[in-house]
């Protein structure tokens, strides 16, 4: 077993290297202190090795590194426009690029908008000529006992004034930031509810395979047979296999 800072002493050691300037070159943030401090991580995207690491994020720093180290063709960045012009003063022939992730990033961002301001206009669409079905041939969710009814309706009250309390926030003109800290939700539960247009319902339960759905038949004929002793009933069932409750 080797202790931590053995193992940071040996890798401070170590003679870096030497590898030509980077070709293509990816550039983003690094945390010394999350929230708070940050300076700038440099990787060489052919190499898949990190170059450098600057103290800070200024402007300054990445356009004087880049004129330092010549040679550098192609900039992997995200969509900060302060970015964009540090590489154009630092490296002005080089070819700028959005990276994957921040790509992926700002679409999810974008749908996660757009989304609930149509939910209300997607429950208007009539209904698919096909319902589905569960593998037996069953069109419909089994219904809820009356105790989880009541759960469900109190859950969708609370969610109903949590939406109404995040519009009144935000027309006082507070951010998204401080209505989420201020509410303790999570900041993307608080951009749902800003961006809709309307309360966004719940979608209706899907119908899923159950465990009785073997024995709806057996079930039934029972009920049509005026049997409603339903602990009886799945005795009957256990017997057959049944290892619902």
């Amino acid at each position: 077993m080797v202790s931590a800072d053995t193992v940071l002493r040996d890798v401070r050691r170590l003679e870096p290297g030497v590898r030509p300037a980077p070709r293509v070159l990816g550039v983003d943030d690094w945390a010394l202190c999350k929230g708070r401090t940050y300076g700038l991580i440099l990787v060489d995207l052919e190499w898949r090795a990190v170059v450098d690491l600057l103290p800070d994020r200024a402007s300054a720093s990445l356009s004087a590194w880049l004129a330092e180290h010549p040679g550098v063709q192609v900039i992997a960045r995200d969509l900060s426009t302060e970015y964009a012009k540090c590489a154009s003063q630092g490296a002005p022939a080089a070819v700028q690029v959005a990276d994957c992730w921040h790509l992926l990033q700002s679409v999810r961002q974008l749908v996660e908008r757009y989304l609930p301001g149509v939910y209300a206009h997607l429950r208007e669409l009539p209904e698919p000529p096909a319902p589905a079905v569960s593998a037996s041939g069953r069109q419909h969710a089994f219904a809820r006992m009356r105790t989880e009814a009541v759960i469900r309706q109190r859950a969708r009250e609370e969610r109903h004034q949590i939406y109404v309390h995040i519009k009144e926030l935000k027309r006082q003109g507070l951010a998204i930031a401080t209505i989420a800290q201020n509410l303790k939700l999570n900041r993307q539960t608080v951009m749902r509810y800003e961006y809709a247009h309307s309360f966004p319902e719940r979608g209706r339960q899907a119908v899923r395979e159950a465990q009785l759905d073997p024995f709806l038949p057996y079930l039934n004929a029972q009920w049509l047979e005026s049997r409603e002793n339903a602990s009886q009933v799945w005795r009957e069932i256990q017997e057959r296999g049944c290892t619902g409750t």
